[in-house]
């Protein structure tokens, strides 16, 4: 079972990054307070924070289960290999961004004045330059995970977020959001050198078993790059609002965001393994049990946490106000933002466990389809609700929007959970696991089961 000691500490260090993670953030809001250079900036990291999401998404919950089962040194080899794969795929990428960006970051904020989305273009350019580093880091952080280093994978961003805002403070005062955007596109830069040194000296894997990583990366990579893309719609509504609404608005997203992600790291990624090497023995029953606790546990916490939240924003706020002279009325605003978007930290801690759960059988395409379609959904619900209801509206069916897929989530892995319990009683192994795997939901007879 998952140690409850690993448990807290994981939850205390990346309370700790998000809290200076948000301090960033909120520094570059409150210097000057939510109008379009806050929105300039906030808006340049979106492209690149898209494609690094992508990324990190798609490879976290495909290689946490399969460099689990691997010897320490064949991870090593792995990290290596990957590493080479993912520059040969984001160089070119970034290259291309960067000559064009002045044709397509003006589109991502159509509503902002000319001054504005000039300066999202300067912003959009630094942002790009430190992309392949962070693609770097989901590899990195997930080859930790799966040697169960949970501490050091999540210290390290920890620490570059230290060092972001102690430099910050240095920087924004003589060089503002240009400056702060050069700190972002270095975060990165300073993950990677904490973690890489763990893996020792560069060395080549057998590219057979980076072939099967691809194909099970493959169809999330492909739903990724569609689903992970509201962050892009949702720059674009609100860039079509008031100034100040685009960076109110991801302000407030930010705060259950960052929950989720104490959340996920203190009680989802330390279950990972486990459930893999469940699925590889095919002790369902164990699976079965652990992953509906862990469902049980994250929802009671999420629910716990946002009860906090509506104790403590409101006052936090009068007091923020207060001391940096923030109008009333934007105070209001982005409280009832941050309370309406409640389902972005409940709906979305359970649609990570049930969506992990899925990963840990290797079955990646049930969840990349599911989540495709919701995402579809969800397009249709926020442009509905910023049309009746403006930045408000868009909170409403946010919320919405992140409860469509554990609802449907939930009955697809219970459904596949009982089949194969009922063909696999004994939890002999690997007996059946060919039979089983080829009944995962949405997934073609020849595929196979967790990467061995």
């Amino acid at each position: 079972m998952v140690c409850a000691r690993t448990s807290i500490q994981l939850g205390a260090i990346t309370a700790a990054n998000m809290l200076l993670w948000f301090l960033f953030q909120g520094y570059i809001v409150l210097a000057k307070g939510p109008g379009h250079e806050a929105d300039a900036f906030f808006a340049s990291f979106a492209v690149p924070q898209l494609l690094a999401t992508i990324a990190n998404s798609s490879l976290m919950h495909v290689l946490v289960p399969f460099l689990s089962q691997q010897e320490s040194e064949r991870v090593s080899h792995a990290v290596y290999a990957l590493l080479t794969a993912m520059t040969a795929i984001f160089v070119p990428i970034a290259a291309v961004l960067y000559m064009s960006v002045e044709i397509w970051a003006p589109l991502i904020v159509a509503g902002f004045p000319e001054h504005a989305k000039d300066l999202t273009v300067q912003l959009t350019r630094l942002q790009i330059v430190g992309l392949v580093f962070t693609s770097w880091t989901a590899i990195l952080i997930a080859a930790c995970h799966a040697r169960q280093h949970f501490a050091r994978a999540e210290l390290a961003p920890c620490v570059a977020s230290l060092l972001s805002v102690l430099a910050l403070l240095v920087i924004y005062p003589a060089y503002g959001v240009t400056g702060a955007a050069w700190l972002m596109a270095g975060r990165g830069i300073i993950i990677v050198a904490f973690l890489l040194p763990n893996f020792g000296w560069p060395a080549w894997n057998n590219p057979r078993r980076i072939q099967a990583v691809w194909h099970q990366v493959k169809p999330l990579l492909a739903s990724s790059a569609y689903y992970k893309s509201d962050q892009l719609f949702d720059r674009y509504l609100t860039s079509q609002g008031r100034g100040g609404d685009l960076s109110t608005f991801y302000m407030a997203q930010q705060i259950h965001l960052a929950a989720s992600a104490i959340l996920g790291k203190a009680l989802c990624a330390p279950i990972l393994p486990i459930l893999a090497n469940h699925a590889k023995a095919g002790a369902w029953s164990e699976f079965t049990s652990l992953y509906r606790s862990a469902l049980s546990r994250v929802i009671l916490v999420a629910l716990c946490c946002y009860a906090a939240l509506v104790l403590m924003l409101s006052p936090a706020l009068e007091l923020t106000g207060r001391l940096h002279h923030i109008a009333p009325a934007a105070i209001e605003n982005f409280h009832w933002l941050t309370m309406l978007l409640v389902g972005v930290l409940t709906g979305g801690m359970a649609g990570l466990v049930l969506v992990e759960a899925f990963f840990a059988m290797g079955n990646t395409r049930a969840p990349a389809i599911v989540l495709t379609v919701t995402f579809t959904a969800g397009l249709v619900l926020k442009a509905a609700g910023f049309f009746y209801g403006d930045v408000k509206g868009l909170a409403v069916a946010t919320s919405l929007f992140c409860f469509l897929s554990p609802l449907i989530l939930l009955p697809l892995l219970e459904r596949e959970l009982r089949r194969n319990r009922r063909l696999c009683p004994g939890n002999h192994g690997f007996a059946d696991e060919r039979r089983l795997t080829a009944m995962h939901f949405f997934r073609k007879p020849r595929a196979s089961g967790p990467i061995k």
